[in-house]
């Protein structure tokens, strides 16, 4: 009686339900590092966006639009801000002021932004300085007959930050800043800023990138600790429950 042919099994080329087999116990590892490295190159590409968001309305500084801060924290003096009237120039605690005393000295300030905050002292001798923007009063300030001002005057002499403006228009904008009557007006440095409106979005945006990418990284963690033996193994309801937070 002759035997039976043996089905020839050596050589047998990789089939579907080989690596169907394969690609499921390498998915728990593979899965979530994928997942992680896709959510670092999503996250470089939006500091991509938010670098060049930052630069909406700065024009590149080839003196062809005229002098202007930029972005930036400035000392003073400095040849794009233009002071009229009667001001010095002070060195104390280390830090040079342009300084003034006489009721309507203006202080002239172009620059490419959004914001701008000063680096000025405040004390008993300081009082309001009157604010315009574009020749507009300042928004958010408080006003009175003469226009929207910054109260300094305060207990205490100190160096402090003080916020003119925020929330304009990515682009050029002046700010003209006006001693008021018996008071004194002393700058160290201007910051010049640029957010764009959407810089709040990019942020949420970023928040859920890390957490997703945290998320990401403790599953692929579980799963290789599982693989190692690293872990007892899960119960079926503990799987669904890292299943739904995941």
């Amino acid at each position: 009686m002759e035997a039976e042919p043996r089905p020839h099994t050596r050589g047998r080329p990789f089939g579907l339900g080989q690596l169907s087999a394969l690609l499921g116990q390498l998915w728990p590892l593979t899965g979530p590092a994928l997942a992680a490295v896709l959510i670092l190159a999503i996250a470089a590409w939006m500091l991509t966006v938010a670098d060049r968001l930052h630069q909406v309305g700065i024009p590149k500084p080839d003196g062809a639009a005229g002098p202007a801060l930029y972005p930036g924290t400035t000392p003073l003096p400095h040849p794009a801000v233009r002071a009229e009237g009667d001001w010095v120039t002070q060195d104390v605690g280390g830090r040079t002021f342009l300084a003034t005393r006489a009721s309507g000295a203006s202080f002239t300030i172009p620059f490419y932004g959004t914001a701008l905050t000063l680096v000025a002292r405040v004390g008993p001798d300081a009082g309001k300085v009157y604010v315009t923007i574009d020749g507009n009063p300042a928004p958010g300030l408080p006003s009175d007959e003469t226009g929207s001002f910054l109260d300094l005057e305060a207990s205490q002499a100190s160096s402090e930050e003080i916020r003119v403006t925020t929330g304009l228009r990515p682009g050029y904008h002046v700010v003209v800043l006006s001693n008021g009557p018996d008071a004194e007006l002393a700058i160290s440095s201007v910051e010049v800023s640029n957010r764009p409106a959407l810089g709040w979005l990019l942020s949420l945006v970023f928040t859920a990138l890390a957490g997703l990418l945290f998320l990401s990284l403790r599953r692929w963690w579980l799963a290789l600790a599982a693989a190692r033996g690293w872990l007892p193994a899960a119960s079926p309801s503990e799987m669904v429950e890292d299943d739904g937070l995941a």
